[in-house]
């Protein structure tokens, strides 16, 4: 094997692993899972050096050649430098925001790192196959009662996360602020933000010791609100986020970008993909737990449909937010050049700089 053959792929799914539970984990039968993400979608990062990766390649033999020999296979580097810096400093994992990690370190200590940077660590020692399974999917019936709204509905346990990314063309077609000279009552827009405001608490995890984002993406191609009226929406939505910073005590970053939104509804945090044929006001604004409209929810973990046919829900998730991140870089650049007086794109944040942070759109290439 050449040291041509080591080439980073954008957008894959990484794992950042230590040598022997990657041999563990092919060469026995205990985690068949694992052995499927790696072969079939992963770029495989070893905490190894390149000199020891080659020494062990150069046998036909070696368990890294006969992965490799799998057509499947995206890429095995060896990455030991960059798993030095990784255990000085975790948080530099943060630039990674859906890759995962498996290092020779306690499950306590793993748990810990996890929970406080939202980000998918586990121990050597202690790895369960099924992290990335479980799902839900319902059927919404209008006027049937959902107890608890949001919070009953999404039953499941969530991974842990950092980031929010929501993306409903229709979210804000009810709300009447700025649109077509209607304005919403003080208590229409009190209804609206409480709805607005069980949606997200929903997704957001109890503890975490970095900032979370989350960023909506809405608007259509013929968009009626002016940027006086998005304004409003978001300053009230924002307030509502300060809200919720002070239930959860950990910093929340809000962003809203108005653009030509993808017509199929999304929610996607780092380890979930989302969707609802109709959107997500899924209930009536007048109570909460009565269901608006006949829809569906669906909510997987990245892998949950690993032994079928198709698309994961990592590759759909990651098609989702590469064409979102497409539509940003052209509202940015529109932004840059002053053209944003067009009425083609516009953005808000609470950081109150005139770009989205989030990081799982700014990791993609």
């Amino acid at each position: 094997m050449s040291k041509k053959e080591i080439i980073l792929k954008n957008n894959k799914f990484d794992v950042y692993l230590e040598k022997d539970i990657f041999k563990e984990i092919i060469e026995s039968d205990r985690f068949p899972n694992w052995n499927k993400i790696l072969t079939d979608y992963s770029q495989v990062l070893l905490n190894m050096t390149e000199k020891e990766f080659f020494a062990e390649t150069s046998s036909d033999n070696s368990i890294f050649v006969r992965f490799l020999l799998n057509p499947k296979a995206l890429a095995v580097v060896p990455l030991g430098s960059q798993f030095e810096s990784i255990k000085k400093d975790y948080s530099t994992a943060l630039n990674h925001p859906r890759a995962v990690y498996i290092l020779d370190i306690s499950l306590n200590e793993a748990k810990k790192i996890s929970n406080d940077l939202g980000i998918a660590v586990f121990s050597s020692e202690n790895l369960s196959d099924t992290y990335f399974e479980g799902g839900l999917f319902k059927e919404l019936v209008a006027g049937d009662k959902e107890k608890g709204g949001w919070k009953s509905l999404i039953s499941i346990k969530l991974p842990v996360s950092n980031s929010l990314v929501i993306s409903d063309p229709y979210l804000f077609e009810d709300w009447k602020i700025m649109k077509d000279d209607e304005v919403d009552s003080e208590e229409a827009i009190k209804s609206r933000v409480l709805s607005f405001s069980q949606m997200i608490k929903t997704f957001l995890p109890k503890y975490l010791k970095t900032e979370y984002y989350i960023t909506i993406i809405s608007g259509k191609e013929k968009e009626k609100r002016s940027s006086a009226g998005w304004k409003k929406i978001f300053d009230v939505l924002k307030e509502e986020i300060n809200i919720i910073k002070e239930e959860k005590s950990y910093e929340i970053i809000f962003e809203l970008l108005i653009t030509s939104a993808p017509h199929k509804r999304r929610i996607i945090s780092n380890y979930i993909n989302c969707w609802s044929d109709k959107g997500f006001r899924l209930f009536k604004f007048e109570n909460f737990e009565i269901v608006k409209d006949y829809n569906d929810i669906h909510v997987h973990r990245i892998f949950n449909n690993i032994h079928d046919q198709g698309f994961t829900h990592y590759e759909s998730a990651t098609i989702a937010l590469d064409f979102i991140n497409k539509e940003y870089e052209t509202v940015r650049r529109l932004n840059e050049n002053s053209e944003i007086k067009s009425g083609k794109g516009f953005i808000f944040s609470s950081s109150g700089r005139s770009e989205i942070q989030n990081r799982m759109l700014t990791s993609i290439k």
